[in-house]
């Protein structure tokens, strides 16, 4: 995919946290990977269609999958929709690397018409469309819980979004952790991935991705809480941490959907027949 809403890009980090936490893996990593394995580096594309527009909004946004298709492209995502709070579209696309990226983008525009095509199929959904923007991430591996990320199993998707008070990371971060280490005493059949935002938001942010198979897992989390909670060593200063290094906490939960991805044919195989467009 290629976006056409450049004006809606906004640095949010500096090149020092991107030194800090360098997300460039030593070896050639597969995205996205039936696996389940996390990206290095993701573009999360969001579109907030006009009220009304979201069905109309859904069917432009298959047509980028045709169009790679149509040009034999390289690129893989994962589609889905909002299933709570303002409707939205989103798009998922996974790399390696930041090279990756630039190689990926590269080979777009060196295809004869594909850009031309791929800009085509946004200014469709533009016509249906409130906003855009594009969201550039790394991931966080060190802030997850067991990893988890989209597999053929997955049905829905939860997206957290973390803005944190500028020079607040470290406290905040360490709110993570100690979550994450509490979970997994508990045993909770619950996993995330956390992606600190490089470019296209006001920062410092941070998204964690909750993959499910099905919302049954939000009841299992749920039902959980009291265990979770009595593995902290004081949740009352733990808060306390958050309230004073946290901005905001939003939290949506997506569908995701076939006809808005493009997957390899491994990852297809593997999900039994549900994400064949």
């Amino acid at each position: 995919m290629r976006s056409a809403f450049r004006g809606a890009l906004a640095g949010a980090c500096t090149a020092a946290v991107l030194l800090a936490h360098d997300p460039v893996p030593t070896a050639a990593q597969p995205v996205p990977d039936a696996a389940g394995a996390p990206p290095a580096v993701l573009k999360l594309y969001r579109v907030v269609p006009k009220l009304g527009h979201e069905r109309l909004t859904e069917q432009a946004g298959a047509g980028f999958g045709t169009v790679s298709d149509r040009f034999g492209a390289a690129d893989h995502w994962f589609g889905a929709t909002s299933m709570s709070g303002r409707g939205e579209v989103v798009w998922l696309e996974g790399f390696a690397s930041h090279a990756a990226m630039e190689a990926q983008m590269a080979a777009m525009l060196g295809t004869p018409g594909l850009a031309a095509a791929s800009d085509s199929v946004w200014r469709s959904v533009a016509s249906h469309a409130d906003l855009g923007e594009v969201l550039w991430a790394f991931h966080r591996p060190d802030l997850g819980y067991r990893a988890a990320w989209i597999t053929p199993a997955s049905r829905s998707l939860q997206i957290i979004t973390f803005r944190v008070k500028p020079g607040m990371e470290a406290d905040y971060e360490a709110v993570v952790k100690a979550f994450a280490t509490a979970y997994a005493q508990a045993g909770v059949d619950v996993g995330w991935s956390v992606y600190q935002v490089s470019n296209g938001m006001a920062g410092p942010a941070y998204l964690m991705f909750i993959p499910m198979t099905s919302l049954q897992a939000i009841d299992r989390d749920l039902a959980a809480m009291g265990s979770v909670m009595s593995k902290v060593p004081d949740p009352a200063a733990l808060m306390a941490q958050w309230a004073r290094s946290g901005n905001s906490v939003g939290a949506n939960v997506y569908a995701l959907v076939p006809s808005l991805s493009r997957l390899p044919a491994d990852f297809t195989r593997a999900g039994g027949g549900y994400w064949a467009r």
